[in-house]
């Protein structure tokens, strides 16, 4: 649709995904204990901020400069 991405939309986005995941996980595991559902929220919440840390850097990690012998095939 045209739309820039910039971190903010970034940010809203992972937000976002991150509460239908949330609610996802608490329909899911309905009936276990709220421990249970807390720790694998929070699992994922920090899969969401490590992420987002990557995908808001200013510049690439080497891992993602890298070449690839399928690239060049």
């Amino acid at each position: 649709d045209g739309e820039i991405v910039n971190r903010d939309l970034v940010k809203t986005i992972f937000h976002e995904e991150m509460a239908s995941i949330a609610k996802e996980i608490r329909d899911v595991m309905s009936g276990f204990p709220d421990e249970a559902v807390t720790a694998e929220i929070e699992r994922f919440e920090r899969a969401r901020h490590s992420a987002l840390e990557v995908f808001t850097e200013t510049e690439f990690r080497p891992f993602l400069k890298m070449s690839s012998d399928l690239v060049r095939a």
